[in-house]
């Protein structure tokens, strides 16, 4: 049975990418509405702060804990939207951080977040396809389309894989670097 399964029709490639990009986009469905309709978490105002400091000032000072180039990723969203930066804001990066999100005369803090959260997004379907297509290369077809489906119905992706946070950053880039050096 298991035999005939593998050897379906599934593991051709127009089937197997056609159910790998409808289980990547059922995920990123439920992460856009969950990403609209979630509130802020405590530290998702942190990021946005070190990263928007970054870019304008090119000093990394704020905020030292994580790298930067996730937060650089979430803030570039607010310099297109011509969001205030808030950079005069006394009182430390969770004061800065309330300011962006807050302290926005045109925009409210999900006109903020939700940008920024979209790029949570594509890191965790970026995840998700490039180990659906590292398990199809490196096991069989079947092997990857399990893996997209065991990861876009794990709760703790769909709990997470929307936050502005540097988790989703450090797991795509570590599993990156672990397939790079195969």
């Amino acid at each position: 049975m298991w035999r005939s399964f593998s050897g379906s029709a599934l593991s051709g490639g127009r089937a197997w990418l056609a159910c790998v990009l409808l289980l990547c986009g059922v995920q990123t469905a439920r992460q856009i509405y969950t990403a609209r309709t979630d509130a802020q978490t405590f530290d998702e105002g942190l990021h946005l702060a070190a990263g928007t400091t970054f870019l304008k000032t090119g000093e990394y000072r704020l905020d030292r804990e994580h790298p930067p180039l996730a937060r650089v990723l979430y803030a570039l969203p607010l310099l297109w939207m011509n969001a205030e930066l808030k950079l005069e804001v006394p009182g430390g990066a969770i004061a800065r951080g309330r300011a962006v999100l807050f302290g926005q005369r045109a925009l409210t803090p999900g006109d903020v977040l939700f940008p920024a959260r979209c790029v949570t997004i594509v890191f965790t379907l970026t995840l998700a396809l490039a180990m659906a297509f590292w398990m199809r290369a490196r096991f069989t077809p079947m092997a990857g389309l399990i893996t997209v489906f065991l990861f876009t119905l794990d709760p703790n992706i769909a709990a997470l894989g929307h936050y502005v946070g540097t988790d989703f950053a450090a797991a795509l880039g570590a599993f990156l670097a672990v397939i790079a050096f195969e």
